[in-house]
């Protein structure tokens, strides 16, 4: 039994479409940074510790008792160590002016076009993609083949079927 041609046409058009988006995405700039981490704001800075009551001022009497202790404060949550400094510290002065001055060497600024050297540098995601769109497309003419293959021997057999039965 031969399948509906509406099968065949939807069968095509995915292959299509799979192929089409599959060529769009490897088109895709592939130098894209990903977007910086996003900045942790600094903790805030721990509260400053309650203020007790100051103790009276010491009479000129010869004390008898001794001062009482200041109230004990309530117990603070446990305080983070303060952010390091955002800023590098500035370069020290030069103190040795008659010794010669190396600049010193800066890293190379990457730019958004910057490409690799050596084209074999693939990373492992790309080279995945490559690999399933070459099964891909193997897989498509197979697929076309056998279709027409079994086209081919269904009209053979429709062809004979319809001469023997004619000429009873």
């Amino acid at each position: 039994m031969m399948e509906p041609p509406l099968s065949r046409l939807v069968i095509l058009s995915f292959g299509l479409l799979f192929t089409v988006f599959a060529c769009f995405v490897e088109s895709q700039p592939a130098n894209v940074s990903p977007p910086p981490p996003p900045s942790v704001p600094p903790p805030p800075p721990p509260p400053p510790p309650p203020q007790s009551v100051p103790p009276p001022p010491p009479s000129v009497s010869p004390p008898s008792q001794p001062p009482p202790p200041p109230s004990p404060s309530p117990p603070l949550a446990p305080s983070r160590p303060p952010p390091p400094p955002s800023r590098p510290p500035p370069p020290p002065a030069d103190h040795h002016r008659n010794h010669t001055h190396h600049p010193r060497r800066r890293p190379p600024q990457y730019s958004q076009n910057h490409k690799p050297i050596t084209g074999s540098k693939l990373n492992t995601g790309k080279k995945l993609g490559l690999l399933f769109i070459g099964i891909v497309i193997i897989l498509q003419f197979g697929v076309a083949g056998f279709l027409v293959f079994k086209r081919r021997q269904l009209l053979k057999v429709n062809g004979t079927y319809e001469t023997c039965s004619s000429s009873s």
